[in-house]
């Protein structure tokens, strides 16, 4: 996996399978995991896992190919379900916030050429409805951050929620 000079670091990704991780953080890696073969299986073009994109790692990029050539796409991968507590949900709002803020600030800059970030949420039917609604909220202000940046710093933004 190393060896094709592809950004990112796959082996970190299965090395947080370790004993001792809640079982609901080890399923989520194991559906992150699975994404990705399946986005090669599919026959996408995955260029990179576990990304550094300054000062987050994104789960893994793409280059897909458009009517106007090939594009680089951030995919951040999620996995929460359920019924989450109020102040874990306070947690992984503050937890999403800062990833995906980090990620819009630094697609197009510092070298990076990113043009698009999905956001794949498979599992968001099983959210309970406060959930879902704490995280929308996250990325309608995302999408305001984005666009108050210059024009040619701003990327087109996709929730996908299974």
């Amino acid at each position: 996996v190393d060896d094709d000079e592809a950004p990112g670091n796959a082996a970190g990704l299965a090395n947080q399978l370790v004993p001792g991780k809640p079982p609901e953080f080890l399923e989520g890696i194991r559906a992150q995991m699975l994404q990705i073969v399946s986005e090669i299986e599919g026959g996408q073009s995955v260029t990179g896992v576990e990304v550094q994109i300054g000062r987050k790692r994104i789960d893994y990029t793409l280059a897909v190919q458009t009517a106007t050539g090939v594009e680089d796409v951030l995919v951040e991968y999620k996995h929460w379900t359920g019924k989450i507590s109020k102040d874990r949900r306070d947690e992984l709002v503050a937890k999403l916030t800062a990833q995906l803020n980090g990620f819009v600030d630094n697609a197009r800059s510092h070298g990076n050429d990113y043009h698009r970030l999905v956001v794949k949420w498979p599992a968001w039917s099983t959210l309970d409805s406060i959930s879902k609604g704490r995280f929308t909220l996250v990325f309608r202000a995302l999408d305001l951050r984005n666009a108050a940046l210059p024009p040619e710093r701003r990327i087109t933004i996709e929730i996908d929620r299974g």
